[in-house]
């Protein structure tokens, strides 16, 4: 099975399609299933190869929110946290790709 969203994790664990699953979210109203915090995770900015370092090696979010962003769809958890920090700085968050889990190719040498 292929999660895209914290939903569709919540969603199979009720169905029973699964006994674990892995998300970044569990909302508190969802209290039929058990969530806990395993770990906080970091949110890594990859840059273009000449960028110069962010001061103190932090990207600040308003700087980050103003950049040519490569995230996932509407549902996913950065497009999710940015789209929310976006509205919260009333700043727009407009990616300028979109790449969902059909998109992502391996290339074997």
């Amino acid at each position: 099975m292929q999660a895209e969203t914290p939903e569709d994790v919540r969603d199979a664990i009720r169905a029973g399609e699964a006994e674990l699953g892995l998300t970044d979210e569990v909302e508190k109203a969802d209290r039929d299933v058990f969530g806990e915090l395993i770990l906080e995770q970091e949110m890594v900015a990859v840059l273009p190869p000449g960028s110069p370092p962010p001061p103190d090696g932090v990207l600040p979010l308003e700087t980050l929110l103003t950049m040519n962003l490569i995230t996932g769809p509407p549902g996913t958890a950065v497009r999710d946290f940015l789209t929310r920090e976006g509205a919260r700085l009333s700043q727009d968050v407009n990616p300028a790709v979109e790449v969902t889990h059909a998109d992502r190719r391996c290339t074997w040498p």
